[in-house]
């Protein structure tokens, strides 16, 4: 199901009802059902055609792009001078991506925080 929402250029995210097994190592007996919402932090087409146009011609800039691997930044010297740091503005983008994301599936979290 994420696939095909990353497919669509969609936010994906999918909430799933999984069976839990039995695991005599960490004694979980298992048997019972668990409720997973899943958030995956992928490209979206539909949010980045949101963009303003700068953001979005700084986000598609092939060799200057402040944006570069958004948004799987490396963990560590995605700017030069910067060990772990990212600018506000990479900090920004992800967050206003993880504000669409959860707006756009908002019945699937209210449904999930409900229980």
């Amino acid at each position: 199901q994420l696939q095909s929402l990353k497919r669509q250029g969609k936010p994906a995210v999918a909430k799933r009802k999984l069976k839990v097994l039995p695991n005599s190592w960490w004694g979980i007996e298992g048997g019972y059902g668990v409720q997973l919402l899943v958030v995956y932090n992928e490209k979206c087409r539909d949010f980045e055609s949101k963009l303003p146009k700068d953001t979005s011609d700084n986000l598609h800039a092939i060799f200057t792009s402040e944006f570069k691997r958004f948004p799987h930044y490396r963990i560590v010297f995605q700017n030069a001078g910067s060990g772990t740091a990212l600018t506000h503005p990479q900090i920004n983008l992800l967050a206003a991506m993880s504000e669409y994301f959860v707006r756009e599936n908002s019945e699937l979290f209210v449904s999930f925080l409900q229980r």
